[in-house]
């Protein structure tokens, strides 16, 4: 069970990053193809969160992700507001706007549930 924990714990770590990488990838545009940067975001939340909750009977991994994913959408609301006020200019706003959305619904969704 110790295994299950550190891969999930690992898992989730690598999903901060990767939401991060995608974050400022919005700002300045250097990834060409965010494809697979997106499933490895999704997938290592997901996955994460579950071997965290399968290892323990407490939902840790799911409380993490859900702060992650309530903050990265409050982030991206700033950063949307920012945009239309002309202070920052950025390359992408529909991954803006997903992390928004999903974020704030998801993340307080998690967090009101856990």
């Amino acid at each position: 069970m110790v295994i299950l924990n550190f891969v999930g714990i690992i898992l989730i770590i690598l999903g901060f990053v990767t939401g991060v990488a995608l974050y400022i990838n919005v700002i300045n545009d250097r990834i060409p193809n965010r494809a697979s940067l997106n499933a490895l975001f999704c997938c290592s939340l997901l996955g994460g969160s579950f071997l965290c909750k399968m290892a323990t009977d407490a939902s840790t991994g799911f409380l993490w992700v859900s702060y992650y994913l309530f903050t990265l959408g409050v982030v991206s609301a700033i950063t949307l507001f920012l945009t239309e006020t002309g202070f920052i200019k950025v390359s992408n706003k529909t991954t803006l706007w997903v992390f928004f959305v999903v974020g704030i619904l998801l993340g307080g969704r998690g967090i009101y549930a856990l």
